[in-house]
């Protein structure tokens, strides 16, 4: 067989009867070959849907985890504000208690000198 300007020339019947399998060989593997990137890609849309799904629970844990850093922190900011307001108080009352006190304070002293 020949080719002129990238025609086939064919001069008897029997050689396209040859072609005819090679031909037919070549669309098998061309639909094979189809079929097989069809399954990588599919592969693929189910690999990038795990990962996402993956990477979804992990935010979301990091979410749950962040939500709780902020109660804690606004937990423990609201204890200590109201420990110091609490101690706040407790050193203005405390010498109104001691001058109410049965016990003088001078006698106290006194007591400690022996």
């Amino acid at each position: 067989m020949q080719t002129i300007n990238g025609k086939l020339i064919v001069e008897e019947q029997s050689e396209l009867e040859q072609l005819k399998p090679n031909l037919e060989n070549i669309v098998q593997q061309f639909e094979h070959l189809e079929l097989q990137i069809t399954a990588v890609s599919q592969q693929d849309k189910i690999e990038y849907i795990k990962q996402l799904t993956s990477v979804q629970l992990s935010l979301h844990k990091l979410e749950r985890i962040y939500n709780r850093l902020v109660f804690t922190t606004i937990l423990t900011a609201f204890g200590l504000a109201s420990w110091y307001i609490w101690l706040g108080f407790n050193q203005n009352s405390a010498p109104a208690k001691l001058a109410n006190s049965p016990i003088p304070i001078t006698s106290i002293k006194a007591a400690t000198d022996h």
